[in-house]
């Protein structure tokens, strides 16, 4: 799903975004959802994942840019497969209180 998602952000943006988004999404997203199938990544998950991440000298603004690249693929599915809801909404964004 995610691929899917990159390829149409291809197609709609310009390129330099596009690489941008698949570049934060191979380093940051992937390592920790590869081996889940869409519709298993629940909420928890999604919060360990928030936690796990490597925040160290990232600004909440980066990090919520990585959100922004997982909950796009959640609404891609929402839009495009049928998928029901997006589990990233209930999580919510980063936040200064769960920073280290």
């Amino acid at each position: 799903m995610a691929q899917l998602y990159l390829e149409e952000k291809y197609k709609i943006r310009k390129e330099s975004t596009g690489y941008s988004y698949e570049d934060d999404y191979k380093h940051h997203i992937k390592p920790y959802f590869a081996n889940l199938y869409i519709d298993s990544k629940i909420v928890q998950t999604i919060n360990e994942w928030k936690l796990r991440i490597d925040i160290n000298d990232r600004s909440l603004k980066y990090l919520n840019g990585f959100y922004n690249i997982l909950k796009g693929i959640f609404d891609y599915a929402i839009k495009n497969y049928g998928l029901q809801s997006n589990p990233t909404q209930l999580s919510g964004r980063f936040e200064k209180s769960k920073m280290k």
